[in-house]
């Protein structure tokens, strides 16, 4: 009977020891997926961060290129007025060079009938 003992205890030691190393083989899978998931955590944390980054830079841009449409429609609409301006001033520049005309054609009627 003391040897079905010894055997059986024999038995369950080799069991005990064989778990025992399963289970040591299982903490390090399951401490190499974990810090596989850590890793994946910080990799998804770091893009969140960046699109954040992304979106705000994209939002900057929008209001950049708003406030240069504002200044181009300004200065296109100045222009434009300036334009009419220029417009105006020729008018009056070609009916300032009528009148010289005629009073250079007064004057030179005048000096031949001097003459």
């Amino acid at each position: 009977r003391l040897d079905e003992t010894n055997t059986t205890l024999a038995s369950v030691k080799h069991l005990l020891e064989e778990t025992q190393g399963k289970l040591a083989s299982s903490r390090c899978n399951y401490d190499k997926k974990a810090e596989y998931i850590l890793h994946l955590e910080q990799s998804l944390h770091h893009a969140q961060e960046s699109v954040m980054m992304l979106a705000k830079e994209q939002e900057k841009f929008k209001f950049g290129l708003q406030s240069q449409r504002e200044a181009l429609s300004t200065l296109l609409k100045g222009w434009d007025e300036n334009l009419s301006g220029v417009g105006g001033l020729m008018v009056d520049m070609i009916g300032l060079a009528d009148d010289i005309g005629g009073v250079v054609k007064v004057k030179a009627v005048e000096v031949k009938s001097d003459v």
